[in-house]
């Protein structure tokens, strides 16, 4: 019996977390330029853990609180802060959050987003692609006209 308990708490635990492998593009327009990393993400109903491919360094995201890892340096910079925010409404299918802090719109399978108050000081709109539930493609567009492209590796 208590076998059976364990088993069923283990389980339980592995369908609230979610980890994916993605590519990140960010798009300098002021430099021509763009920048592809490799990273690996995982989710879970609280926390978003984020590390980038040949990098020790990872970050944690809980209770909106950022913190870089393994040095355990809080980072209090808004538009990172926004950026985790942002991922993990997305990835929790967290609509309240999104529409806090955007205007929701819906055209087929891709959402748009216009960001509300002080986000817009750093956002210029958002887009993001889903097939059910799975994200197929995140498009932010940044004020100084820089964009960044996410797209799963599933």
């Amino acid at each position: 019996m208590i076998r059976i308990f364990f088993c069923l708490i283990l389980g339980s635990l592995y369908t609230f977390i979610f980890a994916i492998e993605f590519k990140e593009e960010r798009i300098m327009q002021a430099l021509n330029h763009s920048i592809i990393k490799k990273a690996h993400i995982q989710f879970d109903q609280n926390s978003v853990v984020l590390q980038y491919e040949n990098d020790n360094t990872h970050f944690s995201f809980k209770n909106n609180q950022l913190v870089q890892l393994p040095e355990n340096i809080v980072i209090e910079n808004q538009a990172s802060l926004i950026y985790f925010t942002l991922l993990q409404a997305i990835f929790n299918e967290d609509m309240q959050t999104l529409e806090y802090y955007f205007n929701v719109s819906k055209k087929e399978k891709v959402y748009q987003l216009s960001p509300k108050s002080l986000i817009a000081n750093y956002i210029e709109a958002i887009e993001f692609i889903k097939n059910g539930t799975q994200l197929k493609q995140l498009i932010i567009f940044l004020k100084n006209s820089d964009r960044i492209i996410i797209e799963p590796l599933y």
